[in-house]
């Protein structure tokens, strides 16, 4: 039996998941609240297979979600929340969550994020995949970005250290122009301006392991 702890301070979304996971086979929800100055007690008490939570309607949300991975950090976590701007998305990464999508995802979606977080996998939705990656999403499976040459994933770690691409040249014994046609294409693979590069080299490396 999977067992679930929902932390969500909207009922209506609270009683949805609810009546979803509660309907399939397996699946039981053990916990439901909407005060997340409770969820580390929570957790400790109910020890569910897996939480999924929204961490950003309340101020201090996002707190008890870092100190509950940092006193629980093998805990299997969605993040299930319409805040998807990039930056916040980015702080979830950074806590090692791999599952993040949004409210406006389906049943197909919601089941997939399950999966692959009790699998220890990765998984957004496709409105935020489309919130990073200017149209390159697939609905209703796990992202798949498009291929990046073994030289493009070796220059990405360079620009996102701040190095110029003429230093990127030199040390690459490439020309400089070769370099910033790589640069070029990159953009054009992945929807990035390349503009804050520190952001894509994380969020590469975190959808597909490609750095």
């Amino acid at each position: 039996m999977v067992t679930v702890l929902l932390s969500d301070g909207q009922l209506l979304t609270r009683n949805g998941l609810k009546n979803i996971i509660s309907a399939a086979d397996g699946f039981k929800v053990i916990g439901s609240e909407g005060l997340q100055v409770r969820l580390i007690e929570s957790m400790r008490l109910l020890q569910p297979k897996l939480l999924i939570i929204d961490p950003f309607l309340k101020p201090d949300g996002l707190l008890y979600l870092q100190q509950l991975r940092q006193e629980m950090p093998h805990s299997m976590v969605i993040v299930m929340s319409n805040n998807i701007q990039r930056a916040d998305v980015l702080k979830i990464f950074e806590l090692g969550i791999k599952c993040y999508i949004s409210k406006a995802a389906s049943e197909t979606e919601i089941w997939a994020a399950v999966s692959a977080a009790l699998h220890n996998e990765k998984f957004i939705c496709s409105s935020v995949n489309q919130q990073f990656f200017s149209g390159n999403h697939l609905n209703g499976t796990s992202v798949e970005i498009p291929e990046l040459s073994p030289r493009e994933k070796e220059i990405i770690p360079l620009i996102a250290n701040g190095i110029p691409d003429k230093e990127i040249a030199e040390r690459l014994s490439l020309s400089f122009h070769t370099v910033r046609t790589h640069r070029k294409n990159i953009t054009r693979k992945l929807g990035f301006t390349l503009k804050n590069a520190a952001e894509l080299t994380m969020l590469v490396g975190y959808l597909n392991e490609l750095i």
